[in-house]
């Protein structure tokens, strides 16, 4: 068998934890999330505030992360929820099913990056234990109405701490109180899949979906005693296969630029100057990109996932076999490949963190002689290594292709800022572009303004 993870047949991979805090748990959390094989992580009381970045809490090449910080000072310290979604399905917020009184957000994943036939809608929620608990379980209940009454086919899952001690549960059945949530729960269809008890012997984290479940425990960092972290398997949704496509990159540090120039001094340029504006522009890109086929070599590079910096080619064989054992646990369900996965994970972890501190001690002496690697390292937190959105939203329909997206922009500008050609000053510059300095130009460009 491979050592590498072969996703197909594989559930939805989730995790819910309530962390009580991340702002100093930012490194753990990175870490953790980057040796897991987690697909959608749901954080409750991430306690986090606008100055840290979503690149500090994960791979910003590999997730999307989507967070709703409590700004307001109305609660007492705590609250926020977070959701981070691998960018491979396309997530969408939904910001209409959202209310300023609820700490609470819902994500939208499209059927077809699932490989299903119906839509994934996520629901992570925070209800602190005070005095307005009551009524932001109203609005909880109105947000789910609202979403099961508008896509009554999708898949659901609604995970989050809401603090109600009060249930008594015998046999994953509830038998008092928060009537309203409990019968609305059970009209749509929702089963309750949490049984890990805190050390009160009580539930205060929830996990509903009207999906099957496999249940077991896996923090991402250290675990409060009264909420135990929750990871979360959907079997009913099998993912795909990963297609990797290859890309080229053209190395333009070995282009003879002589045969270039000598190229394009060659070309009768006069014949774009009887042409239409836009038929001119596309034929001189056509030009552009034939010369940089001919004279731009190339190397085809594959994709693959890409380790931070400081593991070493020993992590990250252990991490593949990790990723095995637990391809071979999730399909089975067998206690003896599970017993060879959880040990494989506390592997994982003691050496990554080995890994880690060895990195930073390096990293310090460094920036002693060095200090400029500080902010190399703070410039590629800040950075996004994508220039598009992810996803797109225009006009109620969600766009993820980026030559769509690049499309959406160019008919929102188009019908909100063009004027009639009646209305613009035409004004011809020689100079704009000449490609050989010791001649004339050889054509003109129209600019309108």
């Amino acid at each position: 068998m491979s050592s590498t993870l072969n996703r197909q047949n594989i559930g939805l991979n989730l995790i819910h934890q309530n962390v009580r805090g991340l702002q100093t748990k930012t490194n753990i959390f990175f870490n953790n999330l980057s040796i897991s094989q987690i697909d959608i992580a749901l954080i409750t009381e991430s306690r986090l505030c606008p100055s840290i970045l979503d690149s500090e809490l994960c791979d910003s090449a590999r997730f999307d992360v989507f967070r709703r910080d409590r700004t307001t000072r109305g609660d007492a310290f705590g609250g926020g929820v977070l959701i981070a979604c691998a960018k491979r399905f396309g997530a969408r917020r939904r910001f209409d099913l959202e209310h300023n009184d609820l700490e609470c957000m819902c994500i939208s994943i499209p059927a077809r990056t699932l490989g299903s036939l119906c839509d994934l809608s996520i629901i992570c929620a925070y209800i602190p234990p005070n005095q307005r608990l009551p009524s932001r379980i109203q609005k909880l209940c109105e947000i789910l109405s609202k979403l099961f009454n508008s896509h009554p086919d999708d898949h659901f899952s609604l995970a989050g701490d809401f603090n109600l001690p009060c249930i008594e549960w015998k046999q994953g059945h509830p038998i008092n109180t928060a009537t309203e949530l409990l019968n609305l729960t059970a009209f749509l269809g929702l089963n309750q899949y949490n049984f890990f008890f805190n050390t009160h012997n009580n539930l205060l984290d929830l996990i509903y979906s009207n999906t099957s479940l496999i249940i077991s425990k896996s923090p991402l960092v250290k675990e409060d005693i009264f909420h135990p972290a929750i990871d979360i398997c959907v079997i009913d949704i099998v993912l795909l296969s990963i297609k990797r496509t290859n890309t080229k990159r053209y190395l333009y540090n070995k282009v003879d630029y002589n045969a270039v120039n000598y190229y394009f001094s060659k070309y009768d340029w006069t014949s774009l100057e009887c042409l239409p504006l836009h038929d001119a522009i596309d034929k001189f890109y056509s030009i552009l990109y034939e010369s940089i086929s001919q004279f731009v070599p190339h190397k085809t590079l594959s994709h693959t996932y890409t380790y931070p910096m400081w593991y070493t080619k020993a992590l990250i064989n252990i991490i593949k076999e990790k990723a095995k054992y637990h391809h071979i646990w999730k399909k089975y369900n067998n206690p003896n490949n599970y017993a060879s996965f959880s040990k494989l994970r506390q592997r994982v972890k003691n050496v990554e963190k080995s890994c880690y501190s060895e990195y930073i001690r390096n990293s310090e002496d460094k920036i002693k002689s060095t200090p400029k690697l500080i902010w190399t390292y703070v410039k590629s937190k800040r950075n996004n290594k994508s220039a598009y959105p992810g996803v797109m939203l225009y006009k109620d329909e969600t766009i993820s292709n980026q030559y769509d997206i690049c499309n959406a922009f160019n008919n929102f500008f188009c019908k909100n800022f063009i004027s009639p050609a009646s209305q613009y000053k035409e004004q011809s510059y020689k100079e704009v572009l000449s490609l050989n300095t010791k001649h004339k130009p050889l054509f003109t460009i129209a600019i309108y303004y």
